[in-house]
């Protein structure tokens, strides 16, 4: 059940709180160990969130899954009893969410994402406001400019200039809301038609807002959660991290060490006889300690 914190943003009110996207944490990470293994971490059932990326693939007893957007991760926490924190990024190749009773377990590390259990995207389309326009206000107060060809958007723009417009030709709200969340500076959008011509008009702020018939409007946070993908896919790809000695040396023994299984002569991904795709990876063993296992 979704908390009865919205997410939606209330401009000018007291009592607004910070809207997704703007409540995530980047570049920290929540680990599920402290003193007590695991003791942060939120072992439940995960299967309606994901089959895979599972704790000892056991998706119904695990803190963690692959998913395909921290939008979606955030979502999952907001609907999962006892979950109070989510965090998440790469885990042997894979985007993963994990689930927090605590955010005790902090710590900086580029390329994750993470939030407390009210930071989530709107309910999608609920959120969607009917007969609303957000206006651009006296001399485009209001609107939003900006570069939206690197998201595919090329005609209707303002000027012809789609590389400095607050407009573009979109066929749906579908469409106009999931570019407004893959546009940095867009905080709102409104979807409707322009000389018969079916366009989004972004905006950074509400203040313009007026009724208008045949016009649907949102907040940034206001879209589906595939609209999260793209973006999460470029949060969650830092450098990768540098395979330096000794690693994890909580892997050596029996014979491998460092330089049997991580050495740069047995390629990018190490000596494949020495994993066993569990325990020994080449992330967990030959990785820095900071870029392994939450």
């Amino acid at each position: 059940m979704k908390s009865v914190v919205t997410a939606v943003t209330m401009v000018g009110s007291a009592a607004a709180m910070t809207a997704f996207p703007s409540c995530l944490n980047h570049n920290g990470i929540l680990r599920g160990k402290g003193g007590n293994d695991h003791e942060f971490a939120l072992f439940t059932d995960v299967s309606m969130y994901g089959l895979s990326g599972c704790f000892l693939d056991n998706c119904q007893n695990s803190d963690k899954w692959i998913s395909v957007s921290y939008a979606s991760c955030a979502d999952a926490c907001s609907k999962t009893p006892e979950c109070r924190h989510w965090t998440y990024g790469l885990e042997d190749g894979s985007q993963k969410c994990w689930l927090r009773v605590s955010d005790e377990g902090k710590e900086d590390l580029s390329g994750y994402v993470n939030g407390g259990v009210d930071c989530y995207p709107a309910d999608y389309p609920n959120c969607i406001k009917g007969d609303t326009l957000y206006g651009g206000g006296p001399d485009n107060a209001f609107a939003f400019f900006g570069d939206v060809t690197s998201v595919g958007k090329y005609e209707g723009c303002a000027n012809d200039d789609c590389h400095n417009t607050d407009k573009f030709a979109s066929p749906s709200p579908v469409d106009c809301s999931t570019t407004c969340a893959n546009v940095d500076g867009c905080n709102f959008w409104t979807y409707g038609y322009e000389q018969e011509i079916s366009k989004c008009f972004m905006r950074s702020s509400e203040n313009g807002v007026t009724s208008f018939g045949g016009f649907t409007s949102g907040s940034v946070d206001c879209a589906p959660l595939s609209a999260w993908e793209a973006i999460s896919n470029k949060v969650t790809s830092p450098q990768v991290g540098k395979a330096v000695e000794p690693g994890n040396t909580e892997c050596w023994g029996g014979g491998f060490d460092w330089s049997v299984c991580c050495h740069a002569s047995h390629g990018p991904l190490g000596n494949a006889h020495c994993w066993d795709g569990d325990s020994f990876t080449y992330q967990g063993c030959c990785i820095a300690p900071e870029k392994q296992e939450l």
